[in-house]
């Protein structure tokens, strides 16, 4: 019987890797020679921008990055605290509009959650 090998890949579920950008260049540096393949989470506007980071990701070992993309509503972003994908002043058509625009953008997934917050939490 042939003997399956398996890749073992992780995440850093830490949207912060694109808020110090030093830190996590020099993070990167020094986890390249571990030889491992991983995902990241970050904001879209610093990777378009830093085309070092993205170098340094991927001799590292990055073979993805997540973004988020709270809404596609302008009424959703005014009330912007934390990240939604969804609100209550959202209407069922959201739901068709952001598949939309999802399958214009040729995403390669996304992940849904459902928000559940503390209580007292405005």
């Amino acid at each position: 019987m042939e003997e399956t090998k398996t890749e073992n890949i992780f995440v850093f579920y830490d949207s912060s890797l694109t808020i110090d950008t030093s830190y996590t260049k020099a993070l990167f540096k020094a986890i390249a020679s571990l030889k491992k393949k991983f995902g990241c989470f970050g904001n879209i506007n610093v990777l378009a921008r830093d085309e070092e980071l993205l170098s340094h990701a991927k001799e590292a070992g990055c073979i993805a990055w997540a973004i988020g993309m709270e809404s596609i509503s302008k009424e959703a972003w005014r009330s912007l605290h934390p990240l939604f994908l969804v609100f209550d002043s959202d209407d069922e058509k959201v739901f068709e509009r952001t598949l939309e625009i999802l399958c214009d953008l040729e995403v390669d997934s996304i992940r849904a959650n459902i928000l559940t917050p503390f209580p007292r939490t405005p």
